[in-house]
């Protein structure tokens, strides 16, 4: 069976993911011949066979929550391939961390390294620790990951270096990351040379850079795809430039955002004020991106149709004109019960969403794995969670 039949053997049992792990592991094999250490983040995709294909090209991780870094360890994966980021580090995470020998915290407030400093002397570990700044940027636009708005995340200049004055943990570095899916080259090249100036200002020799991801893939068919050649080239050039012994990169939707798909059945079709409607079983209580970002995932029929295309307006099953999938040109021909397919949501897909809003199934997971298709978990009704 190929991929389009395996999709649609899944949409008769609900919307569900399928994962190419086959894939997968051929790209991730690839990336790990890199200039770099990469690490996975696992927010973009934590699921146990993901990791597991990961881990198998010798990717480390990179974990932000309790639930993420319980997750890496049940696969037996060892701490000092670890390293913990986000703005919310509560004691009972920092203290599973250190139980754990994680290799670096990635500091993102003065409250944080108190706390990591008064955990250490309990445990007689001490992790290293990168520095997180975040930086003011001029004339540029919004990001959901901050750009040039103040966020949560990170420390400004001045803060950074007051720690800098009085630290008793291994100092590694500096982790600074403000953009997303970035496709340019040279729009890389502009933010990581001037990340790295702005680090050289506070500690003019330092072990790492963590310039964590934003590295981009194309939603549509205008964008074309950010070459790992170039990009790799590019982090040789600035270590040598800037005499930089290592940069770490934490890869998100670059690593498995093009090795996933999600199939969802059309439940109804309408025409209101002349605009084309089709109604999905599954909305952004599966794929909260478009919501979130306003940039619909690639999208398209699965069975064959010599009808002409029309533009249609595609949207969920939620009681909210949020639950909107975008524009989409499809053929005319389209039927209730037709399978669609969405693509390129091997990161941020199903944990980003919003799956309990009205109380709908939840989708199943399948992967592809030495050719054939197997089931993760079948889509669950309501009542699997409700109590």
């Amino acid at each position: 069976m190929n991929k389009n039949e395996f999709l649609i053997e899944l949409a008769k049992i609900g919307s569900c993911f399928l994962y190419d792990l086959d894939a997968l592991s051929k790209h991730a094999q690839n990336l790990s011949k890199s200039n770099c250490k990469l690490f996975f983040a696992c927010k973009a995709n934590p699921l146990s066979s993901i990791l597991h294909t990961l881990d198998s090209a010798n990717i480390d991780f990179d974990i932000a929550s309790e639930g993420e870094l319980r997750q890496v360890l049940s696969l037996g994966i060892s701490g000092s391939r670890i390293i913990m980021t986000g703005p919310a580090k509560p004691e009972g995470l920092i203290r599973l961390g250190l139980e754990h020998k994680i290799s670096t915290f990635v500091i993102e407030s003065p409250f944080q390294m108190q706390q990591l400093e008064k955990l250490v002397k309990e445990y007689r570990y001490q992790p290293n620790v990168l520095l997180r700044l975040q930086l003011q940027w001029e004339k540029e636009e919004y990001n959901i990951l901050g750009g040039e708005k103040i966020t949560p995340f990170g420390m400004d200049l001045k803060t950074v270096a007051s720690l800098l004055s009085n630290l008793s943990l291994p100092f590694l570095g500096f982790h600074i990351f403000q953009w997303g899916n970035i496709l340019s080259l040279e729009r890389l090249r502009t933010i990581w040379e001037h990340t790295i100036q702005v680090c050289k200002t506070l500690r003019p020799a330092f072990q790492v850079l963590d310039v964590g991801g934003g590295l981009g893939i194309p939603y549509n068919l205008y964008e074309k795809p950010l070459p790992w050649e170039g990009v790799n080239a590019l982090i040789a050039e600035l270590k040598d430039v800037h005499s930089l012994p290592e940069l770490w990169v934490e890869m998100g939707r670059y690593m498995t955002g093009p090795y996933g798909q999600y199939v969802t059945s059309v439940v109804d079709i309408k025409e209101t004020y002349g605009r084309k409607i089709l109604v999905l079983e599954g909305g952004i209580n599966h794929l909260a991106r478009p919501a979130l970002i306003s940039q619909p995932f690639p999208t398209r029929l699965l069975r064959e149709s010599c009808a002409d295309v029309a533009k249609f307006a595609l949207h969920g099953p939620l009681c909210t004109s949020l639950d909107f999938m975008g524009y989409h040109m499809l053929p005319r021909d389209i039927q209730i019960g037709d399978c669609l397919s969405f693509q390129h949501v091997g990161a941020y897909g199903f944990t980003e969403s919003i799956p309990f809003f009205l109380c709908h199934q939840l989708p199943g997971e399948a992967v592809i794995q030495n050719g054939s298709m197997h089931i993760v978990r079948e889509p669950k009704p309501a009542s699997s969670w409700l109590k």
